[in-house]
């Protein structure tokens, strides 16, 4: 999905597009469905080792058979941390953000549009330096240079600005 607009001024880390499809969706699901089972599973240690926990106050197991179901108990919870931080790093990676202050141009891509790993979906470029081309005809000896414009954009937003240089 594209999430910043056309000619869109963004800072940077602004989500810019959101990358999705069949694939990613599988990716997404198998990742959540490992969590949900290391969750279930985690939950039944947890009370086994509560049982034991208990048991061993009545003299019915031994100690060491309480550090196994503790030991098993951390080894799940670790298990579960680190498909969650998985899960996590996936669907950021999935999110294309700005990597710096700009203007978005060019987009290059529609939402629902495949793409490949490299493919360049918009330009964006500095506002500082942003370079608008227009045809004047002033009058003769008017200086231009260090004047604020205005332009209005295709998408009808305004872009203020200071002209640095006419050319001929």
């Amino acid at each position: 999905s594209v999430a910043a607009p056309d000619e869109a001024r963004v800072r940077k880390g602004t989500l810019l597009f959101i990358i999705g499809g069949p694939r990613i969706k599988s990716r997404s699901g198998i990742l959540q469905a490992r969590i949900g089972s290391l969750r279930e599973r985690a939950a039944l240690a947890e009370r086994a080792a509560a049982m034991k926990q208990e048991a061993v106050k009545q003299k019915m197991v031994q100690k060491e058979e309480l550090l196994s179901a503790r030991d098993a108990l951390l080894h799940l919870q670790s298990a579960l941390a680190d498909a969650e931080q998985e899960f996590s790093s996936f669907r950021e990676r999935l999110r294309v953000r700005a990597p710096r202050d700009g203007v978005v141009t060019g987009r290059r891509i529609n939402a629902g549009q495949e793409v490949e790993k490299g493919d360049v979906l918009a330009e964006l470029v500095p506002p500082e330096s942003l370079r608008i081309v227009a045809t004047l005809f002033p009058p003769e000896n008017i200086p231009l240079s260090g004047l604020p414009a205005a332009v209005e954009t295709t998408a009808g937003k305004e872009v203020f600005a200071t002209v640095t240089k006419v050319l001929p």
